[in-house]
């Protein structure tokens, strides 16, 4: 009988089953890692609503979870309401934040097609449309904040005061930091519908409008306190001020746009300063900032004949718009009282 060859030993499964035992094993560590990230994230809200409320800030919501495993952290809260002391704030029945799991420095935040609502010291205004938000570098100060809609349409509450705006198409507004401690705000919307007796209603003559808004805002640390109206005493009085880079608005023939200078808010929380202003159909542009009523017919009248008659005829006018002693001035013709901040 020929020799028999030795028994051999069976083949190791240790490269068939390794991979999906280290598969298994790096799930489950990341699924404790998403875990705690969303604990994490639950631990930051508690305590900068607590934070506001020690602030005299209302915040509150019915309920609150969160989900998106196993890439993203999704945190859905109902009815939130956020309100600061001076009567500034939100309300709606639910808002989505969204972020990736290994990038907390990055939200977006979407509200509900209907049902956000603004909430202002004169009184609430319900927006509906598409509307969301994204905020980045919560490192800096300001963080990133861009907030943008689009066929937004705004309708103040019972009794509550005219907003700027009935309609908008798109609508954009931009939060950032810049160099030097300060902070760049600007407004962006087209397709805007305005309210009637309000500036822009006036100005367009109920037609649509488009704006374009950029300042830079000063020493933007200094702009601290219990409420917007303290914040803003404390910033000015640190010497804060609005440096405007440029801005415009148009609507139906007439227009008004105004060279870069700086503004600053005078004791009695009105902007105070001075303007370049060009304007088509300047008539109509000094009578809509003469406020309706809030000035005399007469002076509003008298200065707009003035600056059309120095235009001599021109489409386009330039004058001098002066924010002083809490009046707005065309030239040396006060018109109305001057913007007010807070």
């Amino acid at each position: 009988m020929p020799e028999q060859p030795p028994p051999r030993k069976p083949p190791s499964r240790v490269w068939l089953y390794g991979p999906f035992v280290l598969l298994a094993l790096g799930i489950m560590a990341w699924s404790l890692v998403w875990l705690a990230i969303s604990a994490e994230v639950i631990k930051g809200m508690d305590e900068a609503a607590d934070g506001l409320r020690a602030k005299g800030w209302s915040v509150a919501w019915s309920d609150r979870w969160v989900d998106g495993y196993p890439f993203r952290i999704d945190v859905t809260v109902q009815n939130p309401a956020l309100r600061e002391p001076s009567g500034w704030g939100f309300s709606a029945p639910q808002l989505k934040a969204q972020a990736y799991a290994y990038d907390l420095d990055n939200w977006i935040v979407v509200a509900p097609p209907a049902g956000f609502v603004l909430q202002r010291p004169s009184g609430p205004v319900a927006i509906t449309g598409l509307l969301r938000a994204s905020v980045a570098g919560f490192e800096a100060s300001p963080p990133r904040i861009a907030v943008e809609g689009v066929d937004l349409v705004m309708t103040p509450g019972p009794g509550a005061a005219p907003f700027f705006l009935g309609k908008a198409d798109h609508f954009g507004l931009f939060l950032r930091p810049v160099t030097g401690g300060g902070a760049e705000a600007a407004i962006r919307y087209d397709g805007g519908v305005s309210t009637p007796n309000t500036l822009l209603g006036r100005l367009s003559n109920q037609h649509t409008t488009a704006m374009v808004g950029d300042v830079v805002i000063s020493r933007y640390a200094a702009l601290v306190g219990p409420d917007s109206a303290a914040a803003i005493r404390a910033w000015s009085a640190a010497g804060g001020n609005l440096q405007v880079v440029g801005f415009g608005v148009a609507g139906d023939g007439a227009s008004l746009g105004v060279a870069p200078t700086t503004l600053s808010v005078d004791s009695n929380g009105r902007l105070s300063g001075h303007l370049a202003v060009v304007a088509l159909n300047a008539p109509r542009v000094i009578r809509a900032l003469s406020d309706g009523g809030l000035a005399s017919t007469v002076a509003a009248e008298g200065a707009a004949e003035l600056v059309e008659f120095q235009a001599g005829g021109a489409a386009k006018a330039r004058f001098a718009l002066t924010f002083e002693d809490g009046m707005s001035k065309v030239g040396p013709i006060p018109i109305a009282p001057a913007p007010r901040v807070y």
